[in-house]
């Protein structure tokens, strides 16, 4: 598997693995943040940074996935296991504060 190194506003990286877009059963029912992004020249550009404590159920059973790709053409979807919640959390809150990703401007958990 592929990943990407993102960096937080921190200057901490967090390591991101790529899963399919193409087959749920790719996408860990675990804990963790994830990435919905799109490919660019450049790199991954963040679309929405979220957490969830099954990152399947957040992305398969919610509309942030069909939103990010269908109004901001996203369409890769990296994560990062991580089970303790306060952990994501900041993590989380690291990466927004850095990448500024459209979707999550848009959420007023942030």
């Amino acid at each position: 598997m592929s990943g990407f190194p993102f960096q937080g506003a921190s200057g901490r990286h967090y390591d991101y693995v790529l899963v399919s877009t193409e087959n749920a059963g790719a996408i860990p029912l675990q804990a963790g943040n994830y990435i919905l992004a799109q490919s660019t020249s450049g790199g991954p550009v963040a679309i929405y940074i979220g957490h969830a404590d099954s990152i399947r159920n957040e992305i398969t059973a919610t509309t942030v996935w069909n939103t990010a790709r269908l109004d901001y053409k996203a369409n890769l979807i990296y994560i990062h296991p991580q089970l303790n919640k306060q952990a994501r959390e900041a993590e989380r809150g690291d990466l927004v504060a850095r990448l500024h990703p459209p979707m999550n401007a848009l959420d007023k958990a942030d």
